[in-house]
């Protein structure tokens, strides 16, 4: 029983020198690659990086600038009823007014304008 108690505590004793053979050898690499790390992370290839990341966020900035200033315009069209005659004259001089004096054009470019505009040029319902 004390026999295989010694070969036991042997046996660790082996295992925990291998371990710490190990551990050196992995701290030695360990090392190695800090130092090989630190070189490269200051190399000049990141100043590329750096550099194309600013060209990308510029560009996105001046494509935002130039659509807000630069908008799509859109005619707005309004009805207006002066007298409710029906006469074919009254209706006819009612309509060329309309589209002489109420035709605007705005800036506004969300899909409801949208909408109301194209059922407003084709006279259809929504």
């Amino acid at each position: 029983m004390l026999q295989r108690l010694r070969d036991i505590v042997k046996d660790d004793q082996k295992k925990i020198s291998e371990a710490e053979t190990l551990i050196d050898h992995n701290t030695a690499k360990l090392n190695v690659q800090s130092k090989r790390l630190k070189h490269n992370a200051y190399n000049v290839s990141n100043c590329w990086i750096y550099l194309m990341l600013i060209v990308v966020i510029m560009t996105f900035i001046s494509l935002t600038v130039f659509m807000r200033m630069f908008r799509k315009r859109t005619t707005t069209i309004t009805y207006s009823n002066k007298d409710s005659k029906s006469s074919l004259l009254s209706n006819s001089i009612n309509q060329t007014t309309i589209n002489n004096t109420n035709i605007t054009t705005t800036k506004s470019t969300d899909y409801i304008s949208l909408l109301l505009n194209y059922a407003n040029e084709n006279h259809t319902d929504l």
